[in-house]
């Protein structure tokens, strides 16, 4: 686990003044997540940069203040460069963004830690 909180909250949200490929935005998920429910984080690794884009699966494993919990199934060995990635549930709705990442001392699992949309909402209130 990650004791590092200055890594916490480590991403970026910036707004987009025109859509020339009209492109969808992702919904964000309004629902409850539950444990063990499959979750996917979308972009690259600093390791994984060449390429098409990447979907990292996890599993959701619990939610500590506004951050959820994600244990990994399948993703990189190195989490750095996914700070600021989208995590989606299977519909393709947003659940949090990936603010931090590592291994547990007493498990091996590898988590990765997002922050609640709730929290990033209230972020991008707090900007105008």
């Amino acid at each position: 686990m990650n004791d590092h909180w200055e890594t916490y909250n480590d991403w970026l949200i910036f707004s987009v003044k025109e859509n020339k490929p009209n492109h969808k935005p992702l919904k964000f998920r309004t629902k409850p997540l539950k444990k063990g429910e499959d979750v996917y984080v979308v972009g690259w690794s600093y390791k994984d940069t060449l390429g098409a884009q990447r979907i990292y699966e996890y599993k959701y494993d619990t939610t500590d203040g506004i951050y959820h919990q994600l244990i990994q199934v399948k993703g990189p060995t190195s989490l750095g460069g996914l700070s600021g990635s989208p995590v989606v549930d299977k519909k393709g709705e947003v659940i949090g963004l990936v603010t931090s990442g590592g291994e547990d001392e007493n498990t091996k699992q590898v988590l990765l830690q997002a922050t609640n949309m709730k929290n990033a909402m209230k972020f991008i209130s707090e900007l105008k």
